[in-house]
């Protein structure tokens, strides 16, 4: 074996970085956005809580897989065939959830994921719930895939469009633990700031 070397050609030089802004700065305040009656600073606009009983759904990616493009691969479905839904551990707890268990997401739309298994985790926040993507295929087209996990992408009914950038967020749908039909509540572990407002429920 052996080892080599590649001298580094940065794509832009340090010395050479300038701001297309009049100063060649970045711009901590826009004049020009509040001229268009924006912003002109950057302002946080909280994002509403779960409601009771409901944690937030959040997704992300695995190593192993494309998106769902790679499901049904024999090689990578052998390495990594389903996902599990992430519950922080205290909650899983007061709830009677152990790592493995088998239960249902249901959003707060009421729509309800496939069975899934339970990885009890401290390492993700008591208000969430995380699903890896690209699982729980309801193709039976897909022969290695097929009903493997819960799918995220299902429970997301509700998108928020940004009004000043228009990019939509997907992380605002809630759900809820479903086990042997019986609705578990989620307990609130930490308390909701006041001034974050809380999703309203409008189920009928």
């Amino acid at each position: 074996g052996g080892l080599i070397t590649i001298k580094p050609n940065p794509y832009r030089s340090p010395d050479k970085l300038e701001m297309p802004t009049e100063s060649g700065k970045i711009l901590l305040y826009v004049e020009d956005y509040e001229d268009e009656d924006l912003d002109p600073v950057p302002r946080f606009v909280p994002t509403p809580a779960p409601p009771k009983g409901y944690a937030r759904l959040i997704y992300g990616r695995v190593p192993v897989h494309t998106f769902s493009r790679t499901m049904n691969n024999l090689w990578l479905h052998n390495e990594w065939p389903e996902n599990h839904a992430w519950i922080n551990d205290q909650v899983a707890k007061k709830i009677g959830i152990k790592d493995g268990d088998e239960i249902v997401l249901e959003n707060q739309d009421g729509r309800r994921s496939n069975p899934v298994k339970a990885k009890v985790t401290p390492g993700i926040r008591p208000d969430c719930i995380y699903l890896p993507h690209g699982f729980g295929s309801k193709s039976k087209h897909l022969t290695k895939a097929y009903g493997k996990g819960a799918s995220d992408q299902f429970l997301i009914t509700k998108t928020v469009t940004d009004p000043f950038m228009g990019s939509t967020s997907k992380r605002t749908n809630f759900v809820r633990i479903l086990k042997g039909e019986k609705a578990l509540e989620i307990p609130e572990l930490r308390p909701v700031p006041k001034e974050i407002p809380r999703f309203e429920l409008k189920r009928a």
